[in-house]
């Protein structure tokens, strides 16, 4: 989707949302701001649109979140989420750092290994070795006995 597309779907998202809200008010908005009286476009009114654009923005950080989980279940690496994040040349610790949480501690992203169904608590790409890096897979999980022999053979 175009960075266009995306403003269309979003501007049709906020003048839901604040119908929704009870404020189904709009309003013409010259094109060019310089000429009051020439073509207009409509919009919702500025302070609930502002309202609905930060709940939009609540989502869509809560949806990153979970999409970015449900990548690492499905044994995406980082690299991968980083370029679909971010376009390419990103760097895979970019894409951590956007969803990671830090309680004091160093910054983790917590996911479900698709493979043992293990909760894992994910240290990021900078950790090095798999077994610093993602700390809960089950005793028997292939996938993270997989990624701890590439790791060890230079594939990774």
């Amino acid at each position: 989707m175009s960075t266009f597309k995306a403003r269309e779907e979003i501007r049709r998202a906020v003048s839901a949302l604040t119908r929704a809200a009870g404020d189904a008010g709009m309003m013409r908005r010259p094109v060019v701001a310089s000429e009051p009286d020439g073509p207009a476009t409509l919009h919702p009114h500025p302070l609930p649109a502002i309202t609905a654009l930060m709940d939009l923005r609540g989502a869509i950080s809560g949806m990153l979140h979970e999409q970015a989980r449900f990548a690492r279940a499905d044994g995406e690496p980082w690299d991968r989420i980083a370029v679909s994040m971010l376009g390419a040349g990103a760097l895979p610790v970019q894409a951590f750092d956007a969803v990671a949480s830090s309680l004091g501690d160093a910054a983790s992203f917590a996911w479900t290994c698709g493979t043992c169904l293990g909760l894992i608590t994910d240290r990021g790409p900078e950790m090095g070795s798999p077994l610093d890096a993602e700390r809960g897979h089950g005793l028997d999980c292939s996938r993270f006995a997989d990624l701890v022999r590439r790791y060890e053979a230079g594939q990774d």
